[in-house]
């Protein structure tokens, strides 16, 4: 497996003289349908970019080639010569680099719509006016709208697969409404129901118990059966927000389910909310696998917990520095033997590149697309 340097090196490789281009999703997302107008199976070589392939036995090859047929790829060669007699559209990936899609395993897509709109905001002022001020009004269809926007904005930018922390689950439909809507944008996800309570007025769940049945549910109509692209986590409450119990009983129903459990866990420094782990630890509730979403906050003893019981860690930076939640805590997930991954969160803060000294360098894309978008606005 090449070293996160060489990825790193790859990518910078890419940014330094020509266009990134990775492979536009005009050229991938529309042409890559199983088949042709004419029925055939449709093949694809996209050569001309370094390949990373993230594999042993391959490893990274400067003038490599991939030949795709249908929805699937078929082969990986050292050079584009190989598939030279190839029946096959030819993708000319020069000026970027060709890898494997990555994995975003903490974002909320039902605040695509939002972008920009908390890029000056501190965590309780995101919390008061975004996070609860406008997801306590968000319908079913509006729902369905940003899951399906912030989904496809992850394949557009090489994102294959999401973990979608759906804390907005303010009825039955806004549950089904998020599912269908990553399925039929056909990105790779896991589907975090979101126990969080919102200000719904009238609200669609009047006890906690009817929210937890309705996941259970959710789970027999959707994911019963194993789903090519898609399956189903548990995004619990926030720990402190609620009666330890009704915390206790999402834990219990995940396990149950056999769901992925992900928790916004110590993401406020100095606040004693979002922790809990020795209470959870002491009553069976630190389950292996459990995502446990920022840190900042934790402690030594609450990283030895999270990485005793098989816990593990993604990290947010943006949000987190931006905020004022902490220090993204690499470090101390690096200690603790934790291999910590990093996601994007929510897009509401991607605004603050248009305020920061960055895009004012001479010739920078960001600043360029940010005027040219104003322009056009104006």
């Amino acid at each position: 497996m090449p070293s996160r340097l060489c990825v790193l090196r790859a990518i910078a490789a890419a940014d330094s003289h020509a266009p990134r281009v990775y492979v536009h999703r005009e050229q991938v997302l529309v042409r890559f349908g199983a088949r042709g107008d004419d029925g055939r199976m449709r093949r694809t070589v996209i050569a001309g970019g370094p390949i990373i392939t993230m594999d042993a036995e391959y490893g990274d090859l400067p003038g490599g080639a991939v030949l795709v047929e249908g929805d699937r790829i078929a082969a990986v060669a050292r050079s584009a010569d190989e598939f030279a007699g190839v029946d096959a559209e030819f993708i000319d990936a020069a000026g970027g680099c060709v890898l494997p899609g990555l994995i975003d395993t903490h974002r909320h897509t039902w605040m695509a719509l939002l972008r920009g709109i908390s890029a000056d905001q501190s965590l309780l002022e995101f919390l008061a006016t975004t996070f609860y001020g406008i997801g306590s009004i968000m319908q079913a269809d509006d729902l369905a709208a940003a899951a399906t926007v912030g989904a496809l904005e992850a394949l557009d930018s090489g994102v294959t697969t999401i973990l979608d922390c759906c804390d907005c689950v303010n009825s039955p439909d806004h549950a089904r409404a998020g599912v269908e809507a990553l399925r039929a944008a056909g990105i790779r996800s896991v589907y975090a129901y979101g126990m969080q309570e919102y200000a719904v007025q009238p609200p669609a769940f009047t006890a906690h118990e009817q929210r937890v049945a309705d996941a259970s549910a959710l789970h027999a109509e959707y994911f019963s059966g194993e789903h090519p692209l898609s399956r189903m986590g548990m995004l619990y409450s926030d720990f402190g927000t609620v009666r330890f119990e009704a915390t206790a009983t999402e834990i219990r129903t995940a396990r149950d389910l056999g769901l992925l459990g992900a928790s916004h866990t110590g993401a406020a420094t100095g606040s004693i909310l979002l922790r809990g782990l020795r209470e959870l630890h002491d009553r069976d509730l630190l389950l292996p696998g459990h995502l446990h979403i920022h840190c900042p906050a934790l402690n030594d003893q609450e990283w030895k917990l999270l990485a005793d019981t098989g816990g593990k860690v993604t990290i947010a930076p943006e949000t987190e520095m931006q905020m004022g939640m902490g220090h993204p805590p690499f470090r101390a997930a690096l200690d603790h033997g934790l291999a910590p991954a990093i996601s994007t969160d929510i897009v509401c803060v991607r605004e603050q590149l248009a305020a920061s000294p960055y895009p004012a360098l001479p010739g920078n894309p960001i600043r360029r697309a940010i005027l040219r978008t104003r322009r056009e606005v104006l």
